[in-house]
């Protein structure tokens, strides 16, 4: 098959200064995005440095059998009941077996409720101090059939 006189012989000669170019604004382009994305993709995937503490600190606010206020059946999350607030409660919550388990000790502070209550589970160790002190937790705190704003802070020893 012949080609016509139109087509040219050269024509990867002729494009290559624009793929170059082309190329060149690509690469760049993608690397801009790749390094955008990522220090936006990672921030967003931070994963706790001890998950099972995290976990087991996050029941004590979350689980009809620790702290949480309960109303006709409906259970509050981040909402303490303080009459639940109790050591016997506690250890029924967050029963601690043989062997080597996070220790915890939870201290429930309330201004306007005139709260200011700490329990600490049976392994909590009072001559060592804590190896994790999570931030006060904003928590609303049900007393005498008020709700008070307060806040909770949950320290760990024993990290695994």
């Amino acid at each position: 098959m012949k080609f016509g006189k139109k087509g040219s012989q050269f024509w990867p000669a002729d494009t290559f200064p624009f793929t170059i170019f082309f190329i060149f604004v690509s690469t760049i382009s993608a690397l801009f995005l790749v390094i955008l994305f990522s220090n936006d993709a990672s921030s967003q995937s931070i994963v706790n440095g001890n998950l099972e503490s995290f976990n087991l600190a996050a029941r004590f606010l979350s689980s009809q059998k620790c702290f949480s206020y309960e109303h006709n059946g409906i259970q509050s999350g981040y909402v303490i009941d303080s009459s639940k607030f109790a050591i016997d409660r506690f250890n029924d919550c967050y029963k601690v077996p043989e062997g080597k388990f996070p220790a915890f000790r939870i201290r429930l502070v309330s201004a306007t409720g005139g709260i200011d209550s700490t329990i600490k589970t049976i392994n909590w160790n009072d001559n060592r101090g804590h190896e994790q002190k999570n931030l006060p937790l904003d928590v609303i705190i049900y007393s005498n059939n008020m709700l008070h704003n307060g806040e909770m802070s949950i320290e760990i020893q024993n990290l695994q």
